[in-house]
């Protein structure tokens, strides 16, 4: 059963969602009540009221409740580096204000505009609701989930150190910058288990994410687990596992305007957008005269006059080139001497990396491009924890 949270006039409620028809009914209770009962034995127990509405005539909300805890981790997915041996599992909370829900704009974060160097991203992931309380440490988290949800989890990087260590809090928890909807996809669904479910991210129609639940490196009961010796969870809270890795190029680079897509299989399609009041730092203007096929020159020159500043302008000068030779048989077969050009010092090994770039990293902190051999993505940022085995 679909889960939604939804306004009708001035009253928010829950309503059960029949998608092909379009329409929800509502169910009966308070959250705090019938999703322990759901919970245990399955949504077949929630008590439906009323006519059906349809969709068309609410207004879909995050499914939310007020005052919940929401929690993630990071670095979950094998197309991450592995974390040393030894290592903790990582875990970050991310305030409700954040969040908007399904069909609305995405804030780049204000931060940006004091801090230049960064760069708005979007991070899709499975995203859990737990319906009965965890209190005590469990190895079987799963039987307290309610369901399943999509979450963006619209981050910041590239942003200054504090003091202490990384700025979590600047990172995570940018107004109205990360999403969550359109509903929740009861656990029944899925069964008790481990799911496995498509995850996949679209940007302006094109495919960016591409993953399996079932590819994660920690499971959902080992996470819970893991959490649950840290903190209780209560019936509402939402737990996010981690995004997979980047298709092509972006790395989760959001420019304005643009239309995201985040859908997970069984589950639905989130859909939002990125607003166009407050630009990310981009030198956009430079490159609007080419457009168009036959201009890899000039856009390759684009490249060279880099300052090591403006990674989102960077990010359209590369989709540009992608366009004009999508099969790699121009600039793309010599991609290696391209880059070579523009950055005289990017292979510091001394040896021939020759072959193709597979792999571009933009590194903001040090204003150079570098491949590291066997990945499919193009990313920013310094990323210290990707070096081990590249060509750095």
């Amino acid at each position: 059963m679909k889960l939604a949270y939804y306004q009708d006039g001035q009253d928010h409620r829950w309503g059960a969602v029949d998608v092909a028809a379009g329409t929800l009914r509502r169910v009966g209770g308070a959250f705090e009540q019938w999703a322990p009962q759901a919970t245990a034995k399955g949504s077949a127990v929630l008590d439906l009221e009323g006519a059906p509405i349809k969709l068309a005539d609410i207004k879909l909300l995050p499914p939310l409740m007020p005052g919940v805890e929401i929690i993630g981790t990071g670095i979950n997915y094998a197309t991450w580096a592995i974390p040393p041996e030894g290592a903790d599992t990582c875990f970050e909370f991310k305030s409700m204000s954040s969040f908007v829900g399904m069909e609305d704009t995405l804030n780049f974060p204000r931060i940006i505009d004091a801090q230049p160097r960064c760069e708005y991203r979007y991070e899709l992931e499975l995203g859990l609701v737990i319906g009965s309380a965890i209190d005590e440490p469990t190895a079987h988290g799963t039987k307290h989930v309610l369901g399943y949800t999509v979450v963006n989890d619209g981050c910041l990087r590239g942003q200054r150190p504090s003091y202490v260590t990384f700025d979590w809090t600047g990172s995570k928890c940018g107004y109205r910058s990360s999403s969550i909807g359109p509903w929740i996809a009861t656990r029944d669904e899925f069964g008790d288990g481990q799911p496995d479910l498509a995850i996949i991210a679209r940007m302006n129609g094109v495919v960016t994410q591409s993953g399996r639940s079932s590819g994660m490196r920690l499971g959902i009961d080992r996470l819970l687990e893991e959490l649950s010796w840290r903190t209780a969870l209560r019936p509402g809270d939402v737990f996010f596992t981690g995004t997979p890795g980047y298709t092509g190029i972006p790395d989760g680079v959001v420019g304005p305007g643009d239309r995201m897509e985040f859908e997970i299989e069984g589950i639905g399609v989130l859909k939002n957008y990125a607003e166009n009041r407050n630009k990310p730092p981009a030198r956009t203007a430079s490159v609007t005269s080419h457009d168009g096929p036959g201009n890899a020159e000039a856009l390759l020159d684009e490249l060279r006059r880099w300052d090591g500043e403006d990674v989102y302008h960077v990010k359209v000068v590369l989709e540009k080139l992608v366009a004009i030779d999508p099969d790699a048989k121009g600039w793309g077969a010599h991609a290696h001497e391209f880059l070579n050009g523009i950055n005289k010092d990017m292979w510091p090994d001394g040896k021939d990396h020759s072959g193709g770039i597979e792999w571009w990293a933009i590194d903001s902190s040090f204003r150079r491009l570098y491949r590291l051999p066997g990945q499919h993505t193009f990313a920013t940022g310094p990323f210290p924890h990707r070096r081990k085995g590249g060509t750095l």
